[in-house]
């Protein structure tokens, strides 16, 4: 299966849905505008993107690109401008579906979990990172995660890997509520 443009899938998600699609993970490098993390205005990046495509027929059937949707500046990932390669801003790493249908998004290095609008792209709410739309309870908090799924419309799990806490990596199931934008 490829994606849109040639792309192939990447390593890190591959869902197969009910409905005969494929949702997976992919990355390219680009170039974007870095200055605000001290970098060139058109500084090597690598983008990521979530795409579904007809297993049959191999028809694309949606494309979400993090650069059209999330800014360089919700990562946590550090810039360093002596480095050889791209920057690696959102790093997505699970993709998925909730319940209502639209898609459930993991980045990370932004160390956000992205509800996405399935017709527009638009992000719906961000779980996590510097622009949560969440209060999360203490024991609740995650960063660097990998994995997450949702089970119903108030469960979600992952793998927490814990790294800017300083805590051991983790598997965490985590309450959510959207109307109270509450986590625990």
């Amino acid at each position: 299966i490829k994606g849109a443009d040639g792309l192939r899938t990447d390593l890190h998600d591959f869902v197969l849905t009910a409905r005969g699609t494929a949702m997976f993970t992919a990355y390219y490098e680009t170039h974007a505008d870095l200055t605000s993390l001290g970098g060139p205005r058109h500084g090597r990046i690598w983008a990521c993107r979530m795409l579904e495509v007809d297993v049959a027929s191999g028809r694309l059937v949606f494309d979400w690109n993090s650069l059209d949707h999330v800014s360089v500046t919700e990562s946590y990932e550090r810039y360093d401008k002596h480095a050889k390669d791209a920057y690696r801003y959102f790093h997505m790493n699970s993709v998925g579906e909730l319940p209502d249908g639209n898609l459930l998004i993991s980045a990370r290095n932004t160390s956000t979990v992205y509800a996405v609008d399935r017709r527009s792209g638009r992000i719906i709410w961000r779980l996590g990172g510097k622009r949560s739309d969440f209060r999360i309870a203490a024991n609740a908090k995650f960063s660097w995660q990998h994995h997450v799924r949702a089970h119903g419309s108030s469960t979600l799990t992952m793998f927490d890997n814990g790294l800017s806490t300083g805590e051991d990596s983790r598997g965490l199931m985590l309450s959510y509520d959207v109307r109270t934008k509450r986590v625990g």
